[in-house]
């Protein structure tokens, strides 16, 4: 099976043992849910943002917390 490249008039061969089968919605979905999945799956962006997002005691009374807001 030969393929066209988008913008350009060259052709790529792949195997028809891969390319050659139905669409399968159901395993697209799974592909796409799982590379959704691996973005969340703690990687040090989101580690990062965790660290802004806060904790779950406080880092400071309400009161000194509102002294800062009103400086």
């Amino acid at each position: 099976m030969e393929l066209v490249i988008t913008g350009s008039n060259n052709k790529v061969s792949v195997s028809d043992a891969v390319f050659g089968r139905d669409f399968s919605e159901d395993l697209v979905h799974q592909v796409v849910v799982a590379y959704r999945n691996a973005g969340r799956a703690g990687t040090k962006p989101r580690r990062l943002a965790l660290k802004w997002l806060g904790t779950p005691r406080r880092r400071r009374s309400r009161r000194a917390a509102a002294r800062v807001m009103a400086a």
